[in-house]
């Protein structure tokens, strides 16, 4: 086994010496001018032996100057997604300040129309029970907020403040069965009340069976419960019921304000001086 690998030793030792003359030799050949027969014959037969040598060298470096050619595309996908979501996040901050400007002057609006003083809260919390139809907000006592008060939006009425913290307060809503909203019709002007009934429904109640309501018409806040100013808007009749027997007609409301994108309201901290006197009046007649 030694003598074999001796051999091969020998011969490996030969074909790496002849390769490297080969390749001097040639190196040496295409800096000169002119070539013997002899020169030509070097020539060719050191070609094969330098072409053997210089093609791996090739490859091997065409697949680096490859692999890092690579390695740059994937770092620029990497930098061009991450501007991407970069832009996109910038966009939808952008989108909700543009949506948060438009509620707040809409709200902006109503202080101005209704030129009562109003606190502007935030929804924290929903109340998940079946027997009220609450909303918590982040206002409270300590933010002048009392017991009693009215929860209006710019689409239309909301509740009123059922229980207050110093620093939270909870709402009543109008969709609550216990909750009542005197109310006029306001194409007629005839008078009633609006009830809850369920989390997107009202009723209105207690209109006599002479005065006129249709379908469509436009329901506002009367001022005559002591609560809501005058003229805020409640919700549209969908349904005039006339089947019945009695003194009244009932009919179905859908509601203004969208309950399940609440987000901010306004408190009115100050009742008009009609109101100061139907809720003092109602408190003696109490």
């Amino acid at each position: 086994m030694f003598g074999s690998l001796g051999r091969h030793r020998i011969f490996l030792t030969a074909a790496v010496l002849l390769g490297a003359a080969a390749l001097l030799l040639s190196s040496s050949l295409q800096r000169r001018t002119k070539y013997s027969f002899l020169d030509r014959l070097l020539f060719d037969l050191a070609f094969p032996i330098e072409r053997m040598v210089a093609l791996p060298a090739q490859s091997v470096r065409g697949v680096w100057n490859d692999y890092l050619d690579l390695v740059g595309v994937s770092r620029e996908n990497r930098d061009l997604h991450r501007r991407v979501s970069e832009l996109a996040e910038e966009n939808r901050q952008y989108r909700e300040a543009l949506l948060t400007s438009e509620r707040y002057g809409r709200m902006e609006k109503l202080r101005d129309k209704f030129q009562q003083p109003m606190l502007p809260a935030s929804l924290i919390g929903v109340d998940s029970s079946s027997w009220f139809h609450t909303v918590l907000l982040d206002k409270g006592a300590h933010d002048g907020v009392r017991k009693g008060m009215a929860v209006v939006t710019p689409e239309g009425v909301v509740g009123h403040v059922l229980e207050v913290s110093s620093r939270a307060s909870k709402v009543l809503l109008v969709t609550d069965r216990s909750s009542a909203v005197d109310v006029m019709v306001e194409r007629s002007r005839a008078r009633g009340i609006v009830q809850g009934l369920a989390p997107d429904r009202c009723e209105l109640k207690y209109v006599t069976r002479g005065e006129d309501v249709k379908p469509g018409d436009r329901l506002i806040s009367s001022g005559m419960d002591g609560i809501f100013p005058k003229g805020l808007a409640v919700g549209k009749v969908v349904r005039v019921d006339r089947v019945h027997r009695g003194l009244f007609q009932h009919a179905d409301v859908e509601l203004h304000v969208d309950f399940n994108k609440l987000e901010e309201v306004f408190v009115i901290l100050e009742l008009s001086p009609q109101q100061k006197l139907l809720r003092e009046q109602a408190q003696r007649l109490g």
